[in-house]
């Protein structure tokens, strides 16, 4: 299988499930973080396909290397069972494992992969991928701090947790 091929359809199977997974889910906001996920999962698509241009549609990966490293995103649950798994916070938890294992599949390959244009193409696509999940790292911390936030003993701010509609013991 072309290494394209196989990158393009974890893109699009990451696609689908965030696009399945905004739509589960209740608030607006983790409605609207999911959809832009999707979207960048569809915007990474297409700056594959533009990467596949430039270096051509010969590089190959085996059968055995890609038994090593099957996508994450295949095989997920979908619609109405995926809604009953998940609360908002366990949605963002989950989609992280599942942007940090494609990352490994992407570095699993790239180590065993022996020709110099494969590598470069793997190098290429796990760095991108990479950064994405930095991002979502990030946005993750972002979204999860009023549950670790910590205040000092001597200057109680937990009034604070109240903007964030969280109640204190």
């Amino acid at each position: 299988m072309n290494i394209f091929d196989f990158a393009l359809q974890m893109e699009k199977e990451a696609t689908d499930f965030y696009a399945r997974l905004s739509r589960q889910v209740a608030g607006k906001g983790p409605q609207q973080i999911f959809a832009d996920l999707a979207s960048d999962h569809a915007e990474r698509r297409r700056y594959l396909e533009s990467v596949r241009i430039a270096f051509g549609s010969t590089s190959g990966l085996n059968g055995q290397d890609l038994e090593e490293g099957v996508s994450p995103w295949h095989g997920l649950p979908s619609g109405t069972a995926m809604a009953a798994e998940f609360d908002d916070e366990a949605a963002y938890r989950f989609a992280l494992k599942l942007e940090e294992e494609e990352v490994r599949c992407y570095a699993d390959l790239l180590l065993g992969s022996r020709a110099r244009e494969t590598k470069s193409i793997l190098r290429r696509i796990t760095e991108e991928e990479s950064r994405h999940l930095d991002r979502i790292r990030d946005l993750y911390d972002f979204i999860n701090a009023p549950n670790q936030y910590l205040a000092w003993g001597e200057f109680s701010n937990l009034e604070e947790f109240h903007q964030f509609g969280r109640d204190v013991d």
